[in-house]
């Protein structure tokens, strides 16, 4: 083949897998309207984790903030009575534990036989896995690159152990979803190539993020 003819297809191709993001964006936009009202209530969830986690320890939650502002989405305030240790670890982890949770229910729900409709195969991968795991790599990147946050909170100063944890983590977690979505999507899912040009898009904004954000 040709230089100009290989040219050639290689474009094509890119052109086909643009289009057919855009056709899937197109089909699902009342995605992106939630997207707004989504992410708040994505904080409100998060930091309700956070909070449970507390009260179920014996500690009392003294603030409770889910309005975005400078650095961070939300936080939790809470003490303990005298001479009681906080489980500071947990109470950090409780969204990220949640978030997986739900992912695996997402996983579970791909499994049934019976295909879902055009809206509720969309609400269940964007809001049950998307988000959810976004907002998990909202603490890892920015915890790998020294932020000081929930994961930094569990786990300490991030060394080569986190760094191939959270790599590995989110290379299954990315790897993983593309079944799951031709799952609950069927004949309206993505192609491999258009889901792995997609999530290489949400995997770059998430790292360009990361050093201004400081999940909490």
């Amino acid at each position: 083949m040709k230089s100009g003819d290989h040219d050639g297809t290689e474009s094509r191709n890119l052109r086909s897998i643009a289009a057919e993001i855009a056709s899937f964006l197109k089909r699902h936009w009342i995605q992106g309207v939630l997207l707004v009202p989504g992410a708040l209530a994505v904080t409100v969830v998060h930091e309700a984790a956070h909070a449970a986690a507390v009260i179920a320890s014996g500690g009392e939650v003294t603030q409770f903030v889910v309005i975005p502002g400078g650095r961070e989405w939300g936080h939790v305030a809470y003490r303990f009575p005298q001479g009681v240790v906080p489980p500071s670890r947990w109470i950090a982890l409780a969204p990220y534990v949640l978030w997986t949770v739900l992912g695996l229910g997402t996983w579970v729900l791909s499994l049934r036989s019976r295909p879902f409709s055009r809206w509720a195969a969309p609400m269940i991968w964007i809001w049950w896995f998307v988000v959810p795991f976004a907002d998990v790599a909202n603490a890892a990147f920015p915890y790998l690159v020294g932020g000081d946050n929930d994961f930094r909170t569990a786990f300490g100063a991030p060394g080569i152990a986190a760094w191939l944890g959270i790599v590995l983590a989110g290379l299954g977690v990315c790897l993983g979803g593309y079944p799951i979505q031709r799952r609950l999507f069927r004949d309206d899912a993505l192609s491999a190539a258009a889901y792995g040009v997609l999530v290489g898009i949400v995997v770059f904004l998430l790292l360009a993020g990361a050093s201004m954000t400081r999940g909490g």
